[in-house]
This record gives C-alpha cells, sequence and structure tokens, in this order.
C-alpha cells in the first residue's frame, strides 16, 4: 500500500467526518447532547448503507432520502485500501465536491434553525 493512497484515504476520511460535524451542529440547534450523539450514529451508519437500502426503493421517498442522507459510502475507501488498489484523483475530487456541497446545505439549515430558537 502506497503513501499516496492512504494519504487520499485519510482525506476523504476527514471530508466524510466534516459532513457528520455539520449534521451534528444542525442536530445540536434543537436536540441535547446525548440524543444529537444517538443520531449522528445512526445517520453516519444509515450513509454507510445507503446504496444498498436506497437503490431498492425506487419511488420519490426513496430517492428523497437517499439525496438527504449523506452518502458515507463515498468517503469510506479502506476496502480499496486494504486490497492494495490506488484511489483515482477524478474519485477524490467528486467526493470532495459531494461533501463540501453537502456541508454547506446542511450547515445553511443549521443557521435556519438556529435564527428560528428563541434566544434566552
Amino acid at each position: 500500500m502506497s503513501t499516496p493512497t492512504l494519504v487520499k484515504a485519510s482525506y476523504l476520511l476527514v471530508v466524510g467526518l466534516l459532513c457528520i460535524a455539520a449534521v451534528a451542529i444542525a442536530l445540536s440547534t434543537r436536540l441535547g447532547f446525548v440524543v444529537t450523539i444517538g443520531f449522528c450514529v445512526f445517520i453516519f451508519l444509515l450513509g454507510l448503507m445507503s446504496d444498498y437500502i436506497f437503490e431498492k426503493l425506487s419511488n420519490f421517498a426513496g430517492k428523497v432520502l437517499h439525496a438527504i442522507i449523506p452518502n458515507m459510502q463515498m468517503f469510506w475507501v479502506a476496502d480499496a485500501v486494504g486490497v492494495g488498489e490506488s484511489i483515482p484523483g477524478a474519485y477524490v475530487w467528486n467526493a470532495t465536491v459531494y461533501g463540501v456541497f453537502f456541508q454547506a446545505a446542511v450547515l445553511l439549515l443549521s443557521i435556519v434553525l438556529f435564527e428560528g430558537r428563541e434566544s434566552v
């Protein structure tokens, strides 16, 4: 396994972690600490299985859920690293663009949720 592959894999994990962090920020505007952690773990695990779960749902609700839940499988390249495959730069770029847009959308949602809260 080469160093550039490990660097790309680590980078993709950081982008995925930032997606979950954005979700945690949005959830924390309305929920408590423990509930936010629980939902983040659930969303992470659901995101790892989203391709498998939502490809079976061909209806509108399945497509909406697939768009809302972050596709964490894009950032989880441990299988490729484990068998010694290289990670193409185009894949890293596409995953980065997806991650940045997802983070921006969730953080904008968190701003809206935070603005709606009453100040104490």
